[in-house]
């Protein structure tokens, strides 16, 4: 084809490359495994030791003892991978067991990367793999963490959209009530840093509202107080098994997955993206009206988080660990109620005293 001028011709140039683009241009002789063993080199500097860790851990316990491991990449299809994840649910576990469907879900997490990757690597002729769990996984993983119900999602009627800001909106609210933590902080945490099987979240990162309403992601200083492994109760477990739950199926249902560094909170499909802090003030402010609940602000949960341990007896240098502060500042912010704890150790400590002393 001859192109009359060169305006036609940028114009059948930029077809062409968009084409190419859509159907892709290089294939590869390597292996899945080989694929995935390259991708790992490639991926390690850029992911967290303890993450690269448990994703070629995953590969090298689950998908490496498969066949589908020595079959050439191009060759691998979507149901391969789906009998592949099937097998891993029904006997993929010790002595021939069940494997959890968390378990299940990293080895997705893990094998969705390495596809991405050979899809940018022109390994592959074009991105053609998909979301391919099955819903017996998808079963097992609602009934593992407990399926959200219709109130929780719907915040009492609604539609899908409803479904999604209920969601995102009571959990925030629950975390800073039951962990103290600041709403930033909980916004900056990653699906990587929750452990829901040991009840742990990692606290990292800070997201913080900048001029003109940007957001800045921004991470502790090694040194800070703010950074620290927290224990979370049984029902913050649920609450965010059901989330996690609910967000795998929001984006199968796009045809997409969760990536790799997937906020907690995100108006993402993907959750690549954090959700901004005020928006869940916003979402609170809603959340207490529906309640009948007036005067009480989101940060008013952390203060009745930090006044409750307190009472309860728990130690200063304790309660500020759990609340990201020093035990300086816990001091002087609560320094009320700490005397009021103190003149009650008192009056016991001089009642045991003084039942002494009347005993001689």
């Amino acid at each position: 084809m001859r192109a009359k001028n060169r305006t036609e011709a940028q114009r059948a140039l930029g077809e062409l490359a968009s084409d190419l683009r859509r159907k892709g241009t290089g294939t590869t002789d390597r292996t899945l495994r080989e694929t995935c063993e390259a991708w790992a080199e490639h991926a390690k500097p850029s992911l967290s030791p303890n993450t690269a860790r448990e994703l070629t851990g995953s590969l090298e316990r689950y998908v490496y003892p498969s066949p589908l491991a020595a079959r050439p990449l191009a060759k691998v299809k979507a149901v391969d991978l789906d009998t592949l994840y099937r097998g891993l649910q029904e006997h993929g576990g010790k002595v021939g067991g069940p494997l959890k469907p968390a378990t299940v879900r990293k080895v997705h997490t893990a094998l969705s990367l390495v596809f991405a990757q050979a899809v940018r690597w022109e390994w592959l002729a074009q991105p053609r793999r998909r979301r391919v769990i099955s819903e017996g996984v998808r079963r097992r993983a609602r009934a593992a963490v407990g399926s959200p119900s219709p109130q929780a999602h719907r915040g009492g009627g609604g539609g899908g959209r409803g479904r999604g800001r209920s969601a995102v909106g009571g959990v925030p609210a629950l975390m800073v009530a039951t962990t103290g933590r600041r709403r930033g902080e909980l916004c900056g945490l990653r699906w990587t840093e929750v452990d829901l099987e040991r009840g742990t979240a990692a606290i990292f990162r800070v997201v913080k509202i900048a001029a003109g309403n940007k957001l800045v992601i921004a991470a502790f200083p090694k040194s800070a107080r703010g950074e620290a492994t927290i224990a979370l109760d049984e029902g913050t477990v649920r609450a965010l098994g059901s989330l996690r739950a609910w967000q795998d199926e929001r984006a199968a249902s796009f045809d997409a997955a969760l990536v790799l560094e997937a906020y907690v909170f995100s108006p993402e499909i993907d959750g690549g993206r954090p959700l901004h802090p005020q928006v869940v003030t916003h979402r609170f402010g809603r959340l207490r009206r529906r309640l009948g609940t007036t005067g009480v602000r989101l940060h008013d949960l952390r203060h009745f988080t930090a006044t409750q341990l307190l009472g309860a007896g728990y130690s200063v240098t304790a309660v500020a660990g759990r609340l990201g502060n020093s035990p300086a500042v816990l001091l002087g912010r609560y320094a009320h109620w700490v005397r009021v704890q103190d003149e009650d150790q008192a009056t016991h400590m001089g009642k045991l005293v003084g039942m002494g002393v009347e005993a001689e």
